[in-house]
């Protein structure tokens, strides 16, 4: 029979010994789906019940881990929409980049076509009154103005057209007369048809121009002769047409070009400028003195008068007069100075 008395590293050995045979054990045993494991209790908790207990606990810890949104990930898709959004925002740009380069090189090459076209017609025009210069014949005799021996003044019918301008005259009816002053650019025939628009943007060959025509009043008359002929052009930034006119408001210009030529198609002419000034197109309504409507003047006072408003308008005083019954023709232009719309320069005929 066995000793009962163990000593205490004895018992230690038989503990040990228990514990390997109980682990040997439930490793044979086979798990039944319908077996139900025993509940464990601080009295019968065994180690491999405790090792099969931890991991059944830690599983739906990693359940609920897997539910919940994992921090990373999150950031990594937010930093993902942030690059999308930035790729976005740069096509964006580069879309609006290269529709600003598209419109400001369209814009470039409008500015650059109009500018072509613009010195192309200014120097059409040019080479348009050279020509038309050309066709006026030469005088057989220059002798200075005289009164004809026939007293125009009586005749009903219009004389017969200056030999020098019969040829220009019958490729167009609507020629007046030719305009020019020495030492200029404007040296220009002179039209005149039953309106004051037509010659605003055509010229001589009756062809679309956007210099237009030096043209006369459809309200003046060439024959009998109105006592003011007024005579309309652009003030062209080419400076054809009336676009050097403007440089009268310098009288040290006007000292240098005090003369101006002038010839219906029935007789030569020779003026010399009296005032030089800007205004503006007045009210209908308004009661004053319109250069603009000034030609004929119905009385010696009312001629008198006419001049005296002009002579107070007038930015410098040219020392040259006129009286009742002389030959007048004004140039007027457009006038791009603050306050003013129109520029007149204001010449009589003197032979």
């Amino acid at each position: 029979m066995a000793d009962t008395n163990v000593t205490g590293s004895g018992k230690k050995v038989i503990v040990e010994a228990a514990k390997k045979q109980t682990l040997s054990q439930v490793k044979r045993t086979p798990v039944s789906g319908n077996r139900q494991i025993p509940r464990q209790t601080a009295g019968n908790v065994r180690p491999g019940n405790v090792t099969a207990r931890n991991a059944a606990a830690a599983r739906p810890r990693t359940a609920i881990k897997n539910m919940a949104p994992d921090t990373d990930e999150v950031s990594q898709t937010e930093e993902t929409e942030t690059v999308k959004n930035i790729k976005k925002e740069k096509s964006r740009a580069e879309k609006l980049r290269r529709l600003v380069s598209i419109i400001s090189g369209v814009v470039c090459v409008l500015i650059i076509g109009y500018f072509t076209w613009y010195c192309l017609k200014a120097h059409n025009a040019s080479v348009q009154a050279e020509s038309l210069s050309g066709l006026k014949k030469e005088e057989k005799e220059t002798t200075l103005y005289k009164k004809p021996t026939v007293n125009l003044d009586l005749l009903t019918e219009a004389p017969d057209i200056l030999e020098e301008y019969t040829t220009l005259y019958a490729k167009n009816k609507s020629l007046a007369g030719w305009i020019k002053i020495e030492g200029t650019a404007i040296d220009y025939p002179v039209m005149q048809t039953r309106n004051n628009d037509y010659y605003l943007n055509h010229d001589y060959d009756q062809k679309e121009d956007k210099n237009g025509s030096i043209f006369i009043d459809c309200d003046c008359s060439l024959w009998p002769r109105s006592q003011n002929l007024l005579i309309y052009g652009h003030n062209m930034k080419s400076g054809k047409m009336f676009g050097t006119l403007s440089n009268y408001k310098d009288q040290g210009y006007f000292e240098k070009h005090p003369q101006i030529s002038f010839d219906t198609i029935y007789e030569k002419g020779t003026y010399q400028v009296m005032y030089v000034f800007s205004e503006t197109i007045h009210e209908a309504t308004e009661v004053t003195f319109k250069y603009y409507q000034f030609i004929d003047a119905n009385s010696e006072a009312e001629y008198d008068s006419n001049m005296q408003a002009m002579a107070e308008m007038s930015l410098y005083d040219t020392g040259v007069t006129s009286h009742y019954g002389d030959e007048l023709i004004t140039l007027s232009t457009c006038d791009y100075e603050p306050g003013a719309e129109r520029f007149a320069v204001v010449a009589k005929r003197i032979r």
